[in-house]
């Protein structure tokens, strides 16, 4: 849960540490700047996605020439490992609950009927092979936050990082399926980029992407 405004800046502080990482930015290079072009929505839209892959995946850092060349200009490859997804540590991560929670949803959206639990690692092999990663997020952002009017909604932030009722926000995230127990850091990248982008623009963001 989120008590205080310090627990958001706490997610926010280590969002920001990722970005560094990734980008050689702090998380200030977007709150300060009054519009995103897609090129920067879609760093953050990444930045959520190496969090996704964090128990899964290795990390491999890029030379320059590599650098300039990657279409997001990122400072490292998360590239999915098998032994780590075929490994204990993923069962008992936030992740692998997220992933359940985005494959039972889809699968009831087809009709299924999930007769038994989702299996994360049949989850990831199917996205790896069918989709791109972030795709099934997407549309799972646009079921249970965008077409649901219990998410307080918000118009795009024109200063600092996010606007006043950014804790009920974040509450309102934590009662999305797969969330409950999701990092600080993960809950409050997703609040950054949809306060600074509106709720209307996050979610048209979704429905290109999904």
């Amino acid at each position: 849960m989120f008590s205080s405004q310090a627990d958001l800046e706490a997610g926010l502080a280590a969002f920001s540490d990722l970005l560094q990482e990734e980008y050689g930015f702090p998380i200030e290079h977007w709150a300060g700047a009054e519009g995103w072009s897609d090129f920067e929505t879609a760093r953050i839209w990444r930045a959520l996605e190496v969090l996704m892959k964090h128990p899964i995946a290795e990390a491999e850092r890029l030379t320059e020439e590599d650098r300039r060349a990657n279409e997001l200009g990122a400072g490292q490859r998360w590239i999915l490992s098998d032994h780590k997804i075929a490994g204990a540590d993923f069962e008992a991560s936030w992740q692998w609950r997220l992933f359940a929670a985005i494959d039972n949803a889809a699968k009831s959206s087809q009709g299924g009927q999930m007769m038994t639990p989702s299996d994360p690692r049949l989850f990831l092999l199917r996205m790896r092979y069918e989709r791109e990663f972030l795709a099934p997020l997407a549309e799972y952002l646009l079921e249970f936050l965008c077409d649901r009017p219990s998410f307080p909604p918000t118009e795009a932030a024109a200063f600092g990082h996010w606007p006043a009722p950014a804790l009920d926000q974040a509450e309102a995230l934590r009662k999305i399926p797969g969330f409950e127990e999701a990092s600080q850091t993960f809950v409050v990248g997703l609040l950054f980029m949809i306060s600074r982008m509106g709720t209307k623009s996050f979610c048209d963001w979704c429905a290109d992407h999904c």
